[in-house]
């Protein structure tokens, strides 16, 4: 469990969506959506300092969707604010507001650049930024080949100039290089009726909360299960892919090791039932976990 130790006094996580590892530093961040602002810490949990605030002003953050770890810059995807919000590291002050032209879903960091994936007619688009000086590397991709609208995707670079694209609710993922050409397809055919069956009982509760409101009821509508897939890189030239419900159920979860033609070459079952959507690092992997309160937990993959 996280806990944040401040002069302030002693606060909790309210609403954690994403978790990554720093290995130059060794240290996690964690965006707090509640907070609008993403928190750095300790492995053994103490607080060490934020980016970012509630607000729409420099340095304030909106609606944050994602972020990104560089070398020297963390940079928030605010896309209440539609801007990039580019801090500095050390000082974490903002350094720079990078106004963006259309929606973007995610972010990742190569180096000071940013790659950005924003939703085309048919699938993803990506577009590169420089943090130094906040222009535009251009865009490339048609999105035709995802085959799908990119509504929710998460992208992840794995090295070599490849980047993984996966999409929540599909069983399947792809592998681009950076100027947008395909890789490779890879699909979970393990996963295809159990997550057939999670998107079904969603897809139910969301038609069950749809009706109370139309009804004019309020209240808690009992959670359904839905894929979000999370995908981290291995540091070796794979990655590996969460492979786990969203919401509180029985089913246990599972990380897989991929390599870089999405083949899966290794797979880890944990019992826990209640995993975090977020994750990053590996062999170590850390995930956000809800039991009387949000917190942060370590497994060791074998």
């Amino acid at each position: 469990m996280v806990r944040q130790d401040t002069t302030e006094g002693t606060t909790w996580l309210q609403l954690p969506q994403r978790i990554s590892y720093d290995s130059a530093s060794s240290h996690l961040f964690v965006l707090d959506w509640a907070e609008q602002s993403i928190m750095e810490f300790t492995t053994s949990g103490r607080f060490v300092g934020s980016f970012g605030h509630k607000g729409e002003g420099p340095g304030e953050l909106k609606n944050v969707q994602a972020y990104a770890l560089g070398r020297h810059h963390l940079t928030a995807l605010d896309m209440g604010g539609g801007k990039l919000e580019v801090f500095d590291r050390s000082s974490r002050a903002v350094q720079r507001t990078i106004r963006l032209q259309r929606l973007m879903l995610d972010i990742t960091a190569i180096d000071d650049t940013i790659v950005a994936v924003w939703p085309g007619p048919d699938g993803a688009l990506f577009e590169l930024f420089n943090i130094t000086s906040g222009n535009s590397l251009g865009s490339f991709g048609d999105g035709g080949f995802l085959g799908t609208v990119c509504m929710y995707c998460s992208i992840t670079y794995i090295g070599n100039d490849l980047l993984v694209v996966l999409e929540p609710g599909r069983i399947d993922g792809r592998i681009v290089r950076l100027d947008g050409s395909p890789f490779e397809v890879f699909a979970f055919v393990e996963l295809a009726d159990v997550l057939t069956r999670w998107q079904e009982q969603f897809l139910g509760v969301m038609r069950e909360a749809v009706g109370r409101l139309n009804n004019g009821e309020r209240g808690r509508v009992p959670g359904g299960k839905v894929w979000f897939p999370t995908v981290g890189a291995t540091g070796d030239g794979g990655f590996f892919v969460i492979a786990t419900p969203a919401r509180v159920g029985d089913d246990p979860f599972e990380i897989w090791t991929l390599d870089q033609r999405g083949r899966i070459t290794a797979r880890y079952r944990f019992d826990r039932t209640w995993i975090g959507m977020y994750t990053s690092s590996f062999p170590t992997i850390y995930t956000l976990g809800s039991d009387d309160q949000y917190g942060i937990y370590e497994y060791e993959v074998p």
